[in-house]
Order: C-alpha cells, then structure tokens, then sequence
C-alpha cells in the first residue's frame, strides 16, 4: 500500500498542480500510509501540506474533511485530546455546512466527536453525539442497516461509560437484535457489540442470559477473526470474567492464563494485558490470596494508561491493592492505596454508578473496627447509589448489605445490623463476591 501511495504521488507531482483534487488526494492517502505505520511527524507534515493546498485551491469542501479527521486521530494517539476533539468538531461543522444538518455524512461527523468526548472522559456528552449520529443514520438509511445498528451499539458504549447501565443494555440488545437479522457473515461490529453486550449482562444481568450472549461472542469471534487474533484474546477474558462471577473460579483462572498466552509482549498489546492482570487481581483475592493480589493489582496499575474509558480498570486494579494491602506493609504497598482509590471515585462523573459500589465498600471494610458506625453509614449510602441501576436481589447489593451488617453489629446495634442482614439462602450462594461478604459476616460477628 505504501509503494502505490509513494508511486501516485510522485505521478500526480510530475503531471498535476499542486492544487489539483487528484494530487491532494495523493497527498492525502501518502499521509494515511505514514499513519498506518505510527510515523505521527511525517503523517501530519503531508497532512499539513495537503490542507494548504486546499485552502490554495479555493476548495475547502474536498479534501479538508478528511484531512482534519486524519490530523483528529495523530493528535489522540499522542494524547493530545482536547486538539484531537477541536478538529474532530471542525470537521462535524465542515459536513454540516456542505451537506446539510441531517445529511448522511454527518452521521459519521457526530461519530467521531463522541469518540473524541469519550477520550476526555465526557460520557454523557459522548452520548449526545452518538445519539444524534444514530438519529441521522436512521433518517437516511434503513433500521437494520449496518450503519444503523453500529451508532446504536456505540451509542450504548458511551451509555455504559457514563454509569447508565440499564440504558446501556437496551442499546445493545437491539443492536444484537438488528445484526442477528442481516444475515449473511458476521462482522466485526457485531462482535464487538456482542463483547459489550457479554460484559454488561455479566455484571448486570442474569447469569443465564449472559451466558448465552457470551457464548455467541465466542462463537462470532472464532469464525470471523480466528484462534490467534487480539479479538479471540478479549473473547477468551471476557468469558473468564463470567466464569468468575458465576462462582467457576477454578475455569476462570484457565480462560485467563489463555488470554494471556494468546498476547505476546509487545506495546500494542500492553492496555490488554494489563485489564487481564487486574482481574487476575480480583480473581487471587477471592481465592484468599492477598500477595499475588498485591502483585497483579499493582502491575495493572503501572500499566493501564490513562485513558478515560479504562477507569472502570484502574477502579479495580485499586480495590484489589487497598484490600490486599490492609494487613500491613508490603513491597507492593509502598504508595497510598487508599488515597489512590478516593482520588479515583471522585473523579467519576456520575455518583450513582454501580461500578462504585465494591469500591466504596472495600474503603468503609477498612473503617468497621475502628468506627462502624461511619463505616455502616457509608456503606448505606454507597447501596443507595447503586439502587438507581441494581435491583435489590443483585448479588452485589446482597453483598454490601453483609458488610453494612457487619458493621452494624461492630457498632453494637444488633437489631438493625439482623434488619439489615439480606433475607437470602447462603447455602445456594453462587456469586463469589457475595460469599465473601456472608463468610466475612459469620465470622466476625459479635450480637
């Protein structure tokens, strides 16, 4: 690709001028080619050149649009964000002004603006964007077109992100739901709207449903991506998360040391290996291993980066290390974990979102001997803010009403800590971090 690209440009360079469409547009694909390759410089000096000679021409409709969308992605991938969403609103404004507010082009424009908010971590304005290019898309395309079906499973990512859970799964049931209708092989879009789907129910859904949509995505990506790509890698990991919250702790660690394996040690692979560490954080933890937690946890955290739409990875990765750090120093505890995963919850948008719930948890479990009352009530108020998103019979609001007993019963107010206590069977206990807190309770309790 990169020989053809060299080969037009050097045709249009000696038969063209400068501001010929062609010749921009040979400018415009050498660019993307240098792109392709990481070479960030020499991608934007091309993409610079090009933009001038637009302007030169006199036609800033042809060519700009793809020109700053190109620049958009250099700026991201050098953390430039806040550059990398001007440009991508610049060329949202271009579409509009050329083609009109509701035209299709414009679709893809709002696309990329949410992709450009969601880096910054703006979730909800994300969904805004991602709303209206779906509302676009639909004007001018039918339901069940591809197009269609790919805004709404985006639409419900930036959902998911910005804590709206229960939005989040309509989203991406229907965009399962149109996908399964076109027919034909599947492609990469659905298997990705099906990992979100996977993860979502996983944690928020029955356990029977996402067990099914986890074995679809499974399916789905072996056939369209094979045994031995990244997608397979996420596929793999993302079933060990189930499997983890199904109780199956035993296969969890087995689907996790294959995601791995199917990851060799190279940058680009680095944020995955790095989200498979941090649930083998969680995974140690349960299995009552603190050092290997501490060791897992504090690996993920020197190598998540920081980008918005992992916190949900660093929120974790700093439970793990608080709760594993509890019973004094260690080697991996050399830093404030509590402070860390303070810093982190506050940084979140939107306090009601679930996600926070184990989190604010583990910081109050640190506070139940030495003040349970304050402890009691912030776990009280962390369920609260759970209750918008999680019905009551949800494994991990069940849970932190053990630890809220708990604390209760510490604080020596033993009728509300058994009114407190939730009115389920411990011996059909399922979901691990829901025997965590019943065996925690049994054991520490004094009424």
């Amino acid at each position: 690709a990169r020989d053809l690209a060299n080969k037009a440009d050097s045709i249009a360079e000696k038969n063209l001028p400068a501001t010929h469409a062609a010749a921009i547009d040979a400018r415009v694909l050498l660019a993307r080619q240098a792109l392709e390759r990481e070479d960030y410089a020499h991608s934007e000096s091309i993409l610079r050149d090009a933009l001038a000679r637009v302007h030169a021409a006199g036609d800033t409709d042809r060519a700009s649009i793809d020109i700053m969308e190109q620049l958009a992605v250099i700026e991201t991938k050098r953390d430039h964000r806040e550059q990398a969403l001007v440009l991508e609103r610049d060329g949202l404004a271009e579409r509009i002004r050329r083609d009109g507010p509701d035209a299709k082009s414009v679709a893809e424009g709002y696309a990329n603006v949410g992709a450009g908010l969601t880096n910054l971590g703006r979730f909800n304005e994300a969904a805004d964007a991602f709303e209206r290019s779906a509302e676009i898309d639909r004007i001018n395309r039918p339901p069940a077109s591809y197009d269609v079906l790919s805004s709404l499973s985006n639409w419900g990512a930036a959902l998911q992100a910005a804590g709206h859970i229960t939005a989040a799964l309509i989203k991406f049931r229907e965009a399962e739901h149109g996908f399964a209708q076109l027919g034909g092989k599947p492609r990469r879009m659905r298997a990705v709207n099906l990992q979100k789907l996977c993860v979502t129910e996983v944690s928020f859904a029955a356990p029977a449903t996402a067990a099914k949509t986890c074995a679809q995505f499974l399916q789905i990506t072996r056939e369209l991506a094979g045994e031995s790509s990244t997608l397979m890698s996420l596929a793999v990991r993302t079933e060990a998360s189930r499997l983890i919250e199904a109780g199956d702790l035993d296969g969890a660690a087995l689907r996790l040391d294959e995601s791995w394996q199917r990851l060799p040690d190279r940058p680009e692979n680095q944020e995955s290996r790095a989200v498979i560490r941090y649930v083998r954080a969680s995974l140690a933890w349960l299995r009552g291993d603190a050092a290997a937690t501490r060791e897992d946890a504090r690996w993920a955290i020197d190598h998540i980066s920081g980008l918005a739409i992992l916190w949900g990875a660093r929120l974790s990765a700093r439970t793990m290390l608080l709760l594993a750090c509890a019973d004094g120093p260690h080697a991996y505890c050399s830093v404030t974990p509590r402070k860390d995963l303070e810093e982190t919850i506050a940084s979140v948008a939107n306090a009601d979102d679930p996600r926070l719930l184990y989190a604010r948890t583990a910081l109050a479990r640190q506070d139940i001997d030495r003040a349970p009352a304050l402890a009691a009530r912030a776990i009280g108020q962390a369920i609260d803010h759970a209750r918008v998103e999680l019905a009551d019979d949800h494994p991990w609001i069940q849970a932190a009403r053990f630890w809220r007993a708990l604390a209760l019963d510490h604080a020596g107010a033993c009728k509300a800590a058994g009114d407190a206590l939730p009115a389920v069977d411990t011996a059909k206990f399922v979901n691990p971090w829901l025997r965590e807190a019943a065996d925690a309770y049994a054991r520490g309790r004094r009424c």
